[in-house]
C-alpha cells in the first residue's frame, strides 16, 4: 500500500492556482490566435477590395481593433492575474492549516482521510474510476474528481511506499490519456 501524509497548506493551494492558471493561458493563447487571424484576414480584405469600398473601411477598422484586442488581451490576463494572485482559489477552500491529510492507494482502491483536531473528520473509500484525470509534475500529482475539483498530493509527503510503484498503480488504472505526466508545470511566477 502507498500512502502519503500531509497537513493543508498554501502549496495546495497555490498547485492547484498554477494548474489553473496553466489551463486557462493556454485557451486565451488559442483564442488570441484566431483574432489575429481574423483580424489579418480583414486588413487583408480591405487591402484587395481597394479604396473606395464600403468594405474596405469597415474591415479595416475591425481588423485593427482584433488586431488590438488579441495585442492587449494576454498582457491584461497576466496583470490582473498577478494583481489578484490566488484571491479565486483562497475563497474557494475551506479547509485550514491543521487539516490533516491521508491518501492511501492499493491496487483497486483508494483510501482518503481528512481530520482537523476532534471538530472535524471525514474518511472516503473509492475505486480509481472516480477521478476523472491525474496529472503528475516533478513534485506532486493532481487526481481530479471533475474539471475544477482535485486532491493535490505532493510526492515528498509519501510515508509508505515508493513512487515508483505508485506510478506503476496509476498508470495500471488510468488510460494514456487520463494520466498525463509533465516534467513541470508552467511557472506563474514569471
Amino acid at each position: 500500500m502507498i500512502e502519503f501524509k500531509e497537513k493543508y497548506d498554501s502549496r495546495i493551494r497555490d498547485k492547484v492556482a498554477e494548474y489553473q492558471y496553466e489551463k486557462s493561458s493556454k485557451n486565451l493563447k488559442k483564442m488570441c490566435k484566431i483574432i489575429l487571424i481574423m483580424a489579418i484576414i480583414l486588413i487583408l480584405l480591405s487591402v484587395v477590395c481597394g479604396p473606395g469600398e464600403d468594405i474596405d473601411y469597415w474591415s479595416c477598422g475591425v481588423g485593427v481593433f482584433l488586431l488590438f484586442f488579441a495585442i492587449l488581451m494576454p498582457k491584461c490576463l497576466k496583470t490582473t492575474y498577478k494583481n489578484n494572485k490566488y484571491k479565486f482559489v483562497e475563497k474557494t477552500f475551506e479547509l485550514k492549516n491543521e487539516t490533516e491529510l491521508v491518501y492511501k492507494f492499493d491496487e483497486e482502491k483508494v483510501y482518503i482521510f481528512s481530520s482537523s483536531g476532534e471538530k472535524m473528520r471525514s474518511a472516503l473509500e473509492t475505486i480509481y474510476e472516480y477521478f476523472s484525470m491525474v496529472y503528475e509534475d516533478d513534485e506532486s500529482y493532481l487526481l481530479f474528481i471533475s474539471n475544477v475539483n482535485c486532491y493535490v498530493i505532493f510526492k515528498d509527503c509519501i510515508t509508505g511506499g515508493t513512487l515508483e510503484k505508485f506510478n506503476e498503480i496509476l498508470a495500471n488504472n488510468f488510460p494514456k490519456d487520463k494520466y498525463i505526466k509533465r516534467t513541470n508545470l508552467q511557472n506563474i511566477n514569471k
